[in-house]
């Protein structure tokens, strides 16, 4: 395999070291190649460690290669694509492997669109110094998993997330959130700890918090369901360190926006959705559980299904639309909110009023999912994202765009009525609606009802049966009703 890194950098270093004396052939082009400074000398230093021949044109790069690895920087990896891909042969991929957003990525793999090779996302997950070529890489594109193939014969580590580009990289900068996040927690507290010379201690209790016997997936499921149950307390606890670290002079950034966090989350009401005992993050309530409590009248028409199985759990804001036109949605997706459910009324023909890429529009701008009583296109698509859809049924064919329509009104929705910022909840089981007056009341009852499941689930695991716990009950009404049980068969 003929191996070529566009930009020859710290990271292509170390990943060519390990070809050395392969059956990887290795080749480089960088503009500062010919330069006098520090970090060229460095660069030539590398590539004649690494026996990594460097060229001096990105076209004699390219017609050599069969694989192109672009290692330059967020701000010249579009102009660098640009040149790139009309130079490309059919069979060749060019992998973006920058650190940019996913849909700077999106905008380099739209410059691919009529080249002859392959455009591939890549994403770099963990320290090239450490891993050298089998550093682990996250790729995406129609290619991507051919590509992976591919480079992993040769002794890398690339794994296929999607055909969807954008995905590697939204998993790496998220990643970040939480890495990067941590790091300047951890900065903000030794700083404050060595005040009163009690970080050992500090951190060794940390420490058994975090890497007990739940594992680190079990902590991260702990610190979210605790933080939407127990935000209210932690505001106040937040601001007491707040005046800690005030005291002490210290800067407070990461606890100030930790405050904020706790703040925003009492604020939009999540400690409504988990219960004392959650586990888990994803833990609430399911609509069986809250249907059995709203009379059991109140569930949404059964033919309004789930697309993807992803359970949903936000705010209504809800659109009426004419019979067959969309034009309104697009208006309303500009007007939505992060945490909203939009939700569609749109009744008459078989139409589809949205398709993959308005749901991808829904998820990019943070809504809490799309319901539509009507149909939607594209559902090899849409059954795969990881954002929740509900919809009425499916068909390939496009609606107009005409209007009007009407955006946050009471609708009728499923044979329901819901208004504006009611509760909206939806599972594989179906949908209902909760008005927010009456949210806290339905939401005890669920809960009880849950956690008698959970008691009935332990018993049927031990080989109860349905007459060992409702004998007594069922006896009685079928006495009540006049029923009579007539002992043996028919022949």
């Amino acid at each position: 395999m003929k191996l070529g890194f566009i930009g020859f950098g710290e990271a292509p270093h170390h990943i060519s070291r390990d070809f050395v004396n392969s059956d990887v052939e290795v080749r480089a082009f960088d503009v500062s190649a010919k330069d006098d400074s520090p970090r060229a000398q460095k660069m030539r230093e590398h590539a004649a460690m690494d026996q990594v021949t460097l060229v001096t044109d990105m076209a004699e790069l390219i017609a050599w290669g069969d694989v192109f690895f672009c290692f330059t920087s967020a701000d010249v990896a579009l102009p660098i694509a640009r040149q790139a891909a009309p130079l490309l042969r059919p069979g060749q991929f060019y992998l973006d492997m920058n650190t940019t957003s996913p849909q700077t990525k999106r905008e380099i793999a739209a410059v691919f669109a009529d080249s002859q090779g392959d455009f591939v996302e890549g994403a770099v997950m963990a320290s090239g110094p450490v891993n050298g070529s089998r550093v682990p890489v996250s790729v995406c594109g129609a290619k991507a998993k051919e590509a992976a193939e591919l480079l992993n014969s040769h002794g890398m580590k690339f794994t296929y997330l999607s055909d969807d580009i954008g995905l590697a990289s939204a998993t790496k900068a998220l990643r970040s959130v939480l890495a990067k996040g941590i790091i300047a927690l951890v900065t903000e507290t030794v700083f404050a700890t060595d005040h009163y010379h009690i970080t050992e201690e500090v951190l060794d209790k940390m420490k058994v918090t975090m890497f007990d016997e739940r594992g680190f997936m079990g902590f991260c499921h702990y610190c979210v369901a605790s933080a939407a149950i127990h935000n209210g307390r932690f505001c106040h606890e937040m601001e007491e360190v707040l005046k800690t670290l005030d005291d002490l002079g210290e800067n407070s950034i990461m606890t100030q926006a930790t405050l904020k966090k706790f703040e925003w989350l009492q604020q939009e009401g999540y400690a409504a959705y988990f219960p004392e005992r959650a586990k888990t993050y994803d833990e609430v309530l399911a609509v069986a559980n809250i249907g059995d409590n709203m009379n059991r009248i109140y569930c949404v028409d059964s033919a309004i299904r789930s697309m993807n199985g992803k359970p949903m759990l936000g705010v209504a804001y809800t659109l009426h639309l004419p019979s067959g036109d969309n034009l309104l949605l697009h208006k309303a997706i500009e007007m939505a909110q992060p945490g909203d459910v939009l939700l569609i009324s749109a009744g008459g023909p078989e139409r589809a009023y949205c398709g993959e890429l308005m749901m991808m529009d829904c998820r990019n701008h943070g809504f809490a999912g799309c319901a539509i009583d009507g149909y939607l296109r594209d559902i090899d698509e849409i059954s795969h994202m990881d954002f929740p859809v509900f919809a009425r049924g499916i068909t390939p064919q496009c609606p107009y765009k005409f209007g009007p329509g009407e955006i946050n009104v009471p609708i009728a929705f499923g044979g329901q009525v819901v208004f504006p910022g009611d509760i909206v909840i939806g599972d594989t089981d179906g949908m209902i609606f909760v008005r927010p007056s009456e949210a806290e009341e339905i939401l005890e009852k669920s809960w009880k009802q849950h956690a008698k499941e959970d008691m009935l689930h332990a018993k049927y695991d031990e080989g109860a049966t349905v007459a060992s716990y409702n004998e007594e009950t069922r006896e009685a009404t079928l006495a009540a009703l006049g029923c009579q049980v007539i002992e043996g068969q028919w022949k």
